[in-house]
């Protein structure tokens, strides 16, 4: 995930998208958010996104398998005053979008499309935050599919709190395995792998090659 955007730009990452404007968002310019990819001869493609407006979209995923054209985004949104407009409060979580070929000057997304969101609300006076930090979202996202045809993503909690983005204080690596052939609404839910230890931060999960397919 990235930015259509010049080298050495201020403040781009907490600037509006220009399909997405917070006029209480005191960084000047609009930029839209880009999901790259890239094949095997080294040629790059970008896909524009009016999500994660005031924010960052923090990792993408494409879905090709078994003739899907898909890319799942995550990421925050919003740099400006309480309550959000409904473009930002939209424009965050998980996204899907579809890749595109053409330029990106040709390009026009429209409305961002949430696959879901969500909104923290507290007990601060000025932000609607609790004081406490508490779990706000997921990013460094890594998946995988099993050999009995299950799914497997891993994410790294992000924290809030009135005062501010807390990082990684606390975070957790969670874990979920879905079952896509299942026709009935899913009941699975996100475990803890592991909880950060004082003076600790996790990053996420990434595979090395040998990585033995069914082990963690």
């Amino acid at each position: 995930m990235g930015y259509l955007a010049q080298p050495d730009a201020l403040d781009v990452s907490n600037s509006n998208t220009p399909g997405v404007v917070d006029p209480t968002n005191p960084v000047t310019g609009a930029y839209y958010r880009l999901a790259a990819q890239v094949d095997q001869q080294g040629r790059f493609r970008f896909t524009e996104t009016n999500a994660y407006s005031g924010n960052n979209g923090r990792a993408a995923i494409l879905n090709n398998s078994d003739g899907a054209n898909a890319l799942y985004t995550a990421g925050n949104a919003g740099n400006g005053g309480n309550p959000q407009p409904s473009g930002v409060i939209i424009g965050t979580g998980a996204q899907i979008m579809t890749p595109r070929d053409e330029p990106e000057r040709a390009q026009q997304p429209g409305t961002p499309t949430p696959v879901g969101s969500f909104n923290v609300t507290g007990n601060n006076l000025a932000t609607g935050l609790p004081w406490a930090p508490a779990t706000d979202g997921l990013r460094n996202i890594t998946g995988r599919v099993n050999r009995d045809g299950t799914v497997t993503i891993w994410a790294v909690t992000s924290t809030v709190s009135g005062n501010g983005d807390q990082g990684a204080d606390p975070n957790k690596l969670v874990a979920v395995t879905d079952n896509p052939a299942t026709v009935t609404p899913p009941a699975e839910s996100f475990t803890t792998v592991r909880a950060a230890g004082f003076g600790e931060v996790l990053r996420g999960v990434s595979f090395t090659p040998g990585t033995e397919i069914n082990s963690r």
